[in-house]
């Protein structure tokens, strides 16, 4: 189910963050041309880091719903419902209502799985190709590497003190690479190619590659890597990726040329402009290789040879923090109106003299889209295992057990597609002024069950709602503590635990809710007519 939920969530994301990547992509062009390529960092970088936190930042009441109707872990079958509460008829069994919404049950929640599925294999594969790969590449990088000459290594040495770099890196020359490049984050390494590069293009390419390093450019790269990983079905953020690689790489070569003359310019983009050429396989991941193309190498020379002084783009960057806000709160999936389901529940009709009429089978349609609840009776048959629980839990004597009546119905509560318990006890031992007390019951698989919750002031019948918050189906209730007209509220789980009733989120009426009404059984009636279960020692 936390799997499930953060798919889901991961998908609306995946979603919202794409409109933004192309948002900026699209305005980059703008972007670099007026301001530093810092700007662009940042916002590649907070959007890289919401990309990896994966539950929803969305208002309440967000103007803009998009319905996820596909990604609901389960459906109901609605009937039309009447009863004194609120309208219900045709109540249906448990069992009933299980073979009615089977189908449209397991044809989603199916989806759903094999999406999800789908994801982990492929991230996994996605990790293990580039993992292999990555290994691969610096083992045989290593295997034909030597040791750089005496020259290189004073040289090295004048440059990592130039840019105040204390930790200890090493330099190596291969026969396998074809243009310099830094990889390692514990045991950072700087690679050349086996070529004599002049003293002046090797300062170029130490400083270049020495910068990466001080500016944290392979922390960075990996955390932008599991990204890819986690949202490797979306190419928007394998586009995010390539341009934030682009945007190290310009604000790297700024740092290079921070304060020289054109002339050091040139020498920079001809050393460039020669490892690029030299350059066969493709960028390695992990490393500082990037092989962005021709269209990079005209950017990254047009933004060496600028001579005057780019905006650092405050303005820009809080428009962006608004832009960014507002896009991940604004947009919000599944039903509309969470907080508050403002309602008028759906009345029997009246003919002109008043009566209440009889609703026909024409009707059922009309009446099912004013009230979208499946009315659910308890079950008959007694649970001997669940009496007992009942019995020690209230601590109820047995010359008592006579006066103790309960109701039950199963529920998948956490949505995980094993049934729980939610039993209703009615008795002195478990009721009072504002209602009697439910259990909510795990039962394994060997009969034997436990307690998970017990809840205070219900009222019967209660509804277990569609909607999911925290992993759980929010349950809605009547509440009319305190001799106030009673109302509906809506209980929520916090780590698996529901809000007592008198803390539920009030509601102002059921527009808008689904689910089931479970123990709809006319208590009055019943006992009347003897059907009641009341208490009796484990059979």
């Amino acid at each position: 189910m936390m799997m499930q939920t953060m798919f889901s969530h991961m998908l609306e994301t995946s979603i919202i963050m794409s409109v933004l990547i192309v948002i900026v992509w699209l305005c980059s062009p703008l972007l670099e041309r007026k301001y530093s390529p810092r700007l662009l960092y940042v916002v590649w970088l907070a959007i890289t880091i919401r990309l990896l936190l994966p539950f929803p930042v969305t208002l309440s009441e967000a103007p803009i719903h998009i319905q996820a109707g596909a990604l609901q872990e389960s459906t109901v079958w609605k009937a039309p419902l009447v009863q004194d509460v609120f309208p219900i008829t045709n109540v249906h069994s448990q069992a009933q209502v299980h073979s009615n919404e089977q189908a449209v049950f397991w044809s989603k929640t199916f989806i759903l799985k094999v999406l999800q599925n789908i994801w982990i294999a492929g991230t996994l594969l996605f990790v293990l190709y580039h993992l292999l790969s990555y290994f691969q590449f610096i083992r045989h990088a290593n295997r034909w590497s030597i040791d750089a000459t005496p020259e290189q290594n004073a040289l090295f040495e004048t440059v990592q003190r130039e840019l105040r770099i204390k930790k200890n890196v090493t330099l190596r020359k291969s026969i396998f690479i074809t243009s310099p490049m830094l990889y390692g984050i514990v045991k950072p390494t700087v690679v050349l190619p086996a070529i004599d590069y002049p003293s002046s293009d090797l300062h170029l390419i130490f400083k270049h590659e020495l910068t990466h390093l001080k500016r944290h450019d392979l922390v960075i790269k990996i955390v932008v890597f599991v990204v890819q990983a986690l949202y490797w079905f979306n190419p928007f953020v394998h586009l995010l990726a390539k341009k934030f690689n682009e945007t190290m790489e310009l604000i790297c070569d700024e740092h290079v040329v921070n304060g020289q003359d054109q002339q050091y310019k040139i020498r920079y983009m001809e050393t460039i402009l020669q490892s690029v050429e030299q350059q066969s396989q493709r960028s390695a991941s992990f490393t500082s290789n990037y092989n962005g193309g021709i269209k990079t190498v005209k950017k990254r020379f047009k933004n060496i040879s600028w001579n005057g002084t780019k905006k650092k783009g405050f303005v820009a960057l809080g428009a962006f923090i608004v832009i960014f806000a507002v896009s991940s709160s604004l947009i919000a999936f599944g039903p509309q109106g969470n907080e508050t389901k403002k309602v008028e529940a759906a009345q029997p009709t009246k003919n002109e003299t008043g009566d209440t009429e009889n609703t026909s089978a024409q009707d059922t349609d009309a009446i099912v889209e004013k009230a979208p609840i499946t009315g659910v009776y308890a079950e008959t048959s007694r649970h001997a295992a669940l009496e007992r629980l009942i019995i020690d839990y209230f601590d109820i004597p047995e010359e008592d057990l006579g006066t103790t009546k309960y109701y039950y119905n199963y529920v998948d509560v956490d949505a995980d597609g094993a049934e729980e318990i939610f039993t209703v006890v009615m008795g002195p031992y478990s009721s009072g002024s504002g209602g009697s007390t439910a259990l909510l019951v795990k039962e394994n698989g060997s009969g034997e069950v436990h307690l998970q919750q017990a809840l205070t002031l219900i009222q019967s019948p209660v509804i277990i709602s569609d909607q999911i918050t925290n992993g759980y189906k929010e349950i809605v209730v009547m509440y009319s503590g305190g001799g106030a007209s009673g109302s509906y509220v809506a209980l929520t789980a916090n780590n698996g635990k529901y809000t007592p009733v008198n803390d539920g989120r009030t509601l102002e009426g059921l527009e808008g809710i689904t689910g089931q009404a479970i123990i709809s059984n006319d208590i009055a009636k019943d006992m009347e007519e003897g059907k009641a279960m009341y208490l009796s020692q484990g059979e």
